[in-house]
């Protein structure tokens, strides 16, 4: 049986995120350093027979999409659609769609990009994953609705679980969803002891800190609208 993989928000060739994020512009020094580290780590970690599941955000350049695909060995990534996600992803992955609802090992998911206070089948036990908020949001979140069943399951939350920058696996999931987690270090810089940043030490920012006018793939200079 395969094993089951969550991540998210991985924005691979998105050179701005080194900014935007402070943690990961402490732990990689380019942008190709960053993208070559998720790959690995994701190859690392997932077989290639296993089953990823993408909670959208994949990249940033329309144009660079296949070829960071085909450096990642596991032959089924699923996707829920992210808002820098071009439509083109849906060709180079097993599964495009806005929301995903699976059942897996005996648990209903609702996977969508953007969290939710209410999902499929919530009432019944269902768990939800998401991203788009690289982890910003949990402590709140977690807090205002203690037991809520759900995840971010986005690479910058993961390397907060874990400290390491990879995807999540289901039991790992299903764990961090269960236990108040303990706040980890850097493991690639050990000098850095002050990268931790959480929703209430956060500044103010954009529901999404990655929309930024100019940074746009599609169009440069132009800021999405949700």
């Amino acid at each position: 049986m395969p094993n089951i993989y969550f991540t998210a928000d991985t924005h691979l060739s998105h050179e701005a995120i080194l900014r935007h994020m402070p943690e990961r512009g402490k732990c990689f020094a380019s942008i190709n350093e960053m993208d070559d580290h998720l790959v690995d780590e994701t190859n690392r970690v997932v077989g290639k027979n296993d089953i990823l599941f993408h909670a959208g955000d994949f990249g940033w350049r329309a144009g660079r999409i296949g070829h960071y695909r085909q450096r990642l060995n596991v032959r089924q990534i699923h996707v829920a659609q992210g808002n820098h996600d071009a439509s083109s992803l849906r060709t180079h992955v097993s599964t495009m769609e806005l929301i995903l609802f699976r059942k897996l090992e005996g648990h209903d998911f609702h996977i969508e990009h953007r969290p939710c206070l209410s999902w499929n089948k919530k009432q019944h036990g269902g768990f939800h994953a998401y991203g788009h908020s690289h982890g910003l949001f949990e402590d709140t979140l977690n807090t205002l609705w203690p037991g809520r069943r759900a995840i971010d399951v986005g690479i910058d939350h993961a390397y907060r679980l874990t400290g390491e920058w990879r995807p999540l696996s289901l039991d790992e999931v299903l764990h961090f969803i269960e236990h108040t987690p303990i706040p980890t270090r850097c493991n690639m810089n050990a000098d850095n002891s002050d990268h931790h940043q959480y929703p209430g030490d956060h500044p103010a920012m954009d529901p999404d800190p990655m929309l930024k006018a100019g940074d746009d793939p599609q169009e440069p200079g132009i800021r999405r609208q949700p």
